[in-house]
């Protein structure tokens, strides 16, 4: 049974991150993905009158690149 098994593990201790440490990931993990799409071209997009250039990602190098800062369960 997977519930009994998992009960006997030990829980696992996180330390808790200050504001700081988590501007410093989130800075990184946004460098990881802009580095990943970087020779994407943009797509223009006309919403409400203001001009947005999206970059459309591939699903699979964005989760490659996220991967190596979280765990997908």
């Amino acid at each position: 049974m997977a519930g009994k098994r998992m009960s006997q593990e030990t829980p696992v201790q996180l330390r808790p991150l200050a504001k700081r440490d988590l501007d410093v990931l989130i800075n990184r993990v946004a460098a990881e993905v802009a580095a990943q799409f970087r020779n994407v071209e943009r797509e223009r997009i006309i919403y409400l009158g203001e001009e947005i250039l999206a970059i459309p990602m591939d699903t699979r190098r964005f989760i490659y690149a996220m991967s190596r800062y979280m765990v997908f369960n």
